[in-house]
């Protein structure tokens, strides 16, 4: 399996990796970043859909978002 596909170093990420399941020849492959922690992106993304921060922290502090 290895010598089919590269890994990916773990040092970065700090987790495991499976390889990228494409072949590319072009160039190099692209690196991976790590998913987003859990509420790291909420704030962002309700402003975004039109919530104000009023309202944010109304569902932050009903236990809603986090």
């Amino acid at each position: 399996f290895q010598h089919r596909l590269p890994w990916i170093s773990k040092e970065r990420l700090e987790a495991d990796m499976l390889p990228f399941p494409a072949h590319v020849t072009d160039g190099e492959l692209p690196v991976p970043e790590r998913a987003p922690d859990v509420g790291e992106h909420t704030d962002e993304v309700l402003r975004d859909a039109g919530y104000d921060e009023a309202r944010i922290e109304a569902l932050r502090k009903d236990g809603v978002i986090f």
